[in-house]
């Protein structure tokens, strides 16, 4: 069962969807799940992971970060990364006041960017019992620059620097730039550079806005700023305990997996898993696990069984 529920968020009210499992007597273990940087709750990827996590007796709480979607919030297509954590702690709030979740028993996940926050939610909030990290990167600096060629970097810099002096003097001057374009080699976009990242990108969200008319090609040139003091790597080392699972895609060219599975090596939690999704020779992608209803289930199986196992009482 799906009903809707909205959260205040310091002081912005972002809106979402609670799933119960039909079977079986509240109250249920919840998972909060959050999202990439700019998706919507609408997106395919979630949806399949609603019906695996409440197939596995697993109610779940999925909603819009701030400036996104169906929340409120401006600027509107404002990424920061900090904002989603403090949403996502919110909505972790929201789920201990809600009659039918058990507070006792609340989880976390997060796929792409909402993949990194799996690694810093755990560590600042002992409410999380069990927190997954799906094809999450762990350096935001080090992805804006490793996913552009020096001098296209050069140019990001010079345009940061443009719009920050441009809002200095008024903040509605603030500019945009698309999220994904079909010619990544020439528009400056927030999501990669060239064939290989961009294009990728580009099919991905075009398939996901077809069922996702909220989501919006653009994002604030601010959104690059806050990316480049995103790290969630001074958090590792308090992942004492927290049972923890990181999923990675062999060969995935929109989020390498080796920064990730350093990351996942240097958690020092005894109850921590990796799985390593294979290609199968170039079949399963980044994209493909976004779009492909088939690729979406390899990763809301592991994902679901992983959480059920430390959140349902057996």
């Amino acid at each position: 069962m799906r009903q809707d529920i909205e959260f205040r968020s310091k002081g912005v009210t972002c809106r979402g969807w609670l799933s119960t499992p039909d079977a079986g007597v509240p109250p249920f273990p919840c998972v909060v799940m959050g999202m990439g940087a700019t998706y919507v709750k609408e997106f395919p990827i979630i949806k399949g992971h609603l019906e695996a996590f409440t197939r596995h007796g697993l109610a779940a709480i999925v909603f819009d970060y701030r400036y996104f979607g169906a929340s409120d919030g401006v600027p509107r297509q404002h990424i920061e990364p900090w904002d989603q954590i403090e949403d996502i702690r919110n909505a972790i709030s929201l789920a201990e006041t809600l009659p039918d979740i058990d507070p006792e028993r609340l989880g976390y996940w997060g796929a792409s960017q909402g993949g990194s926050h799996a690694f810093i939610v755990p560590a600042l909030d002992p409410r999380v019992k069990c927190s997954v990290s799906v094809v999450g990167g762990v350096a935001g600096a080090d992805y804006l620059r490793v996913s552009r060629p020096a001098k296209v970097f050069e140019r990001l810099q010079q345009v940061i620097l443009e719009d920050r002096r441009k809002r200095f003097k008024d903040e509605a001057q603030r500019g945009y730039v698309p999220m994904v374009s079909q010619d990544p080699e020439r528009d400056l976009i927030y999501a990669g550079f060239g064939r290989q990242s961009g294009e990728g990108n580009y099919e991905l969200f075009m398939h996901a806005s077809k069922v996702a008319p909220a989501w919006e090609n653009r994002v604030t040139i601010e959104s690059f700023e806050n990316k480049l003091r995103y790290d969630p790597t001074p958090f590792l080392p308090s992942l004492l305990s927290v049972p923890l699972l990181v999923i990675v895609l062999e060969g995935d060219a929109l989020v390498p997996p080796e920064q990730t599975i350093d990351a996942y090596h240097r958690v020092p939690s005894p109850s921590k898993k990796l799985l390593v999704v294979p290609s199968d020779g170039g079949k399963v992608t980044h994209v493909t696990v976004y779009t492909n209803p088939s690729h979406t289930a390899i990763i809301a199986t592991a994902a679901a069984g992983f959480l059920a196992e430390h959140l349902v009482k057996t």
